[in-house]
């Protein structure tokens, strides 16, 4: 990955996630891209879903990161990575793995 000279910020970015045979589950946040890392964050939803503010950290061609979120009720750590037009990535919370995706538009800022 090449690094950024400037940040940009992308506002409601639909992050799917797919577990086994369940329905796809969709949350929405904001990523901000920055120098060397991408910040998801993703606002609690009314399942109690959330919320999660990861700091991923730029590994050679994908990033990670974990949940800091100051009110999250569980720990998790996840690993994405840019694959066409969509990050695509291995999301782990409560032992399970989910399959997660999302797309990024046209910043915001």
């Amino acid at each position: 990955m090449a690094a950024r000279k400037t940040a940009s910020r992308h506002d409601n970015v639909i992050f799917r996630f797919l577990l086994d045979n369940e329905d796809e589950v969709r949350l929405q946040g904001t990523a901000l891209i920055r120098s060397g890392e991408m910040v998801l964050d993703i606002s609690a939803d009314a399942g109690g879903d959330g919320p999660y503010l990861i700091v991923g950290r730029e590994c050679k061609h994908w990033y990670q990161g974990e949940n800091s979120a100051l009110d999250r009720d569980h720990p998790m750590q996840a690993k994405w990575a840019l694959i066409g037009d969509s990050y695509v990535g291995i999301w782990v919370e409560h032992g399970d793995e989910w399959l997660f995706s999302f797309q990024l538009g046209k910043p915001t800022a």
